[in-house]
């Protein structure tokens, strides 16, 4: 599939599958009803296709008594010619009935494949866009963590310097106030984390976690 061929395929570590996007596509296509139902309707407007090219090629009926005596070096009658050129008329019409009704089933057929194909490009589309998101949050956390880790630092040198008297109590609030913020936004930050891999498990029927989804190439 397009999407797929972009990313690389699932590794494993400790018996754990790490999940590729490129697997989770696939899970996605293979999970998906809608797209099971656009398959079938897409193999079954193909059947037709088979079908009407399986009548395509009438023989003519040389079985008639006019063909026998025409074997037999007999001659014609003109009742005899009028009724095979009725008969071949008829086949003649016959090609060209059947001729229609194979383009006909073509282009349903091209219609359903489009509907099927579509379907299985809006999943892609869905599975790509919940994990970006995943890895966009978990991106945000790491660089959530580091700046607490950052003003956890500092809030401990400030409490050193406010006791030695080099600094105030305003500076520590104001370190203070910025962990806080920080973890407000750590907090919301999970939980949209949270709320999109349980998407993306639904979109995928897979166990994805936190530790077992790759990062965007």
């Amino acid at each position: 599939f397009a999407f797929a061929s972009l990313f690389s395929m699932p590794s494993f570590s400790s018996g754990q599958n790490i999940y590729a996007l490129s697997t989770l596509i696939k899970d996605g296509i293979t999970s998906s009803s809608s797209v099971a139902s656009a398959k079938w309707g897409s193999e079954a407007k193909r059947e037709d296709i088979n079908i009407a090219k399986s009548s395509l090629y009438p023989t003519l009926d040389m079985t008639s008594e006019v063909a026998r005596a025409y074997e037999k070096g007999s001659t014609r009658t003109t009742e005899d010619n009028v009724k095979n050129q009725i008969m071949l008329n008829y086949r003649i019409l016959d090609f060209g009935v059947r001729d229609q009704l194979i383009d006909e089933s073509n282009n349903e057929w091209s219609s359903a494949n489009y509907i099927y194909l579509d379907r299985e490009s809006e999943i892609a589309g869905k599975v790509t866009k919940s994990f970006l998101t995943v890895n966009k949050q978990k991106e945000l956390l790491d660089i959530i963590q580091n700046e607490l880790s950052y003003y956890h630092d500092r809030l401990h040198d400030f409490e050193y310097l406010v006791k030695s008297g080099e600094s105030t109590e305003s500076d520590l609030k104001k370190i203070q106030a910025s962990i806080d913020s920080l973890n407000v936004q750590k907090i919301n930050v999970n939980e949209k984390l949270d709320d999109e891999l349980n998407t993306l498990n639904i979109y995928t029927n897979d166990r994805i976690s936190r530790n077992n989804l790759t990062s965007v190439p």
